[in-house]
């Protein structure tokens, strides 16, 4: 039959209204069903999220431009996504500070990951969280932060070289405490200062023993570099010294005014000591010269991969408390290296804030807090 289906070839097919009628009916139920999420409010489908992975997420993000919306501001989610990965019980304060600064908890996620991908497999801070352990340090309320932000030029860390050498750890001696005049400063002099009444006083311990690698030693360096440059950029009235330290802390600079030419000039000319490690010998001695001079806020920051014995880290944590309770010196202890003993650390730290508490009856995040700088991560 001319212009039939079997003329050109086709097989011809009984017509069932009926079975259109039911396929139209499944196709719209089906169509109701993908619809429903999208007609959820922002609220529940932000609780929808809760323990999606962060590749999850940036799929659902894809969907369309509603679900996109969601998921970049469902702050709750992306935090736990962050501190899954990076955080610590001592180092959320400081997350949450970088979140602000980055703009959301998406962005951060963002920020760090970018930065892990360019340094594997070392994990140093990306920006965000530069600028937040800076301003910890200041003291400096998150509010006046954002403010002198948009005005301001704002630091950022240089990329570390990667390392992934071992250097063989060195067995340090129970620490035997000191006294001042066998402690071998062989920089130390008077301030031209003396006597001047200063906002902040920082002195930075930074572990020039043999299990520091030389890429440590030059990321310790740039970090109190970092330091100095963010007190003068914030012109600050404050005074910087340096102690490094191996089974005996050298005092490299005594606290010296941050406008003196020599403060910048003896950071970038440290060179490592080597030799066996002490950590409570630094410490007693930062306490010491926190203690003679005059300042409002008085900050001790320890640069350690804190490898040394468990009774040293016991006469540490007696020596911090001492200078916490005594004088009210905030403490920060930031871990660099391969193997950074962050137990030992986060437990003088603890022990600082706890001091505080008992002392000022102030929990501030700011008064102790450990966080790593640079950390090398094992590939999986």
């Amino acid at each position: 039959m001319p212009g039939s289906c079997q003329e050109f070839g086709c097989t011809a097919h009984s017509y069932d209204p009926m079975q259109v009628v039911h396929d139209e009916y499944e196709y719209d139920d089906y169509m109701q069903d993908t619809a429903t999420l999208s007609k959820l409010p922002d609220e529940l489908i932000s609780c929808c999220l809760s323990g999606l992975s962060a590749s999850d997420m940036a799929c659902l993000e894809s969907v369309n431009q509603r679900m996109r919306y969601v998921v970049q501001n469902d702050s709750a989610r992306w935090r736990e996504v962050v501190l899954e990965r990076w955080g610590n019980e001592l180092s959320r304060d400081i997350l949450d500070a970088s979140s602000t600064l980055a703009g959301s908890w998406k962005r951060l996620f963002s920020e760090k990951m970018m930065v892990d991908k360019a340094n594997l497999p070392w994990r140093i801070p990306c920006s965000s969280e530069m600028d937040a352990l800076l301003d910890a340090i200041q003291n400096r309320p998150q509010k006046t932060t954002q403010m002198e932000r948009n005005g301001m030029k704002v630091l950022k860390p240089q990329t570390m070289k990667n390392n992934s050498g071992a250097y063989p750890f060195s067995q340090s001696p129970v620490s035997i405490m000191q006294d001042s005049n066998m402690m071998n400063d062989s920089v130390e002099e008077s301030d031209s200062n003396t006597g001047k009444e200063y906002e902040i006083a920082v002195m930075v311990l930074i572990d020039g023993s043999s299990s520091v690698t030389e890429d440590d030693f030059r990321a310790m360096r740039r970090f109190a570099r970092s330091t100095v440059c963010s007190l003068n950029l914030c012109e600050r009235n404050a005074a910087f010294g340096v102690i490094q330290f191996n089974q005996i802390p050298r005092v490299e600079l005594a606290l010296s005014d941050i406008t003196s030419e020599k403060v910048l000039e003896t950071v970038d000319k440290l060179e490592q000591m080597m030799g066996s490690t002490d950590i409570a010998a630094p410490v007693k001695r930062a306490v010491q010269l926190l203690a003679e001079v005059q300042a409002h806020d008085k900050v001790m920051i320890l640069l350690t991969d804190g490898q040394t014995h468990s009774e040293e880290i016991r006469q540490t944590q007696i020596q911090a408390v001492r200078g916490a309770t005594d004088y009210g010196l905030r403490m920060f202890a930031l871990g660099v290296g391969r193997d950074v003993d962050e137990v030992g650390l986060g437990r003088v730290v603890s022990a600082v804030r706890t001091a505080h508490v008992e002392s000022t009856g102030n929990d501030s995040p700011n008064s102790a807090a450990y966080y790593a700088i640079r950390k090398y991560v094992k590939p999986t």
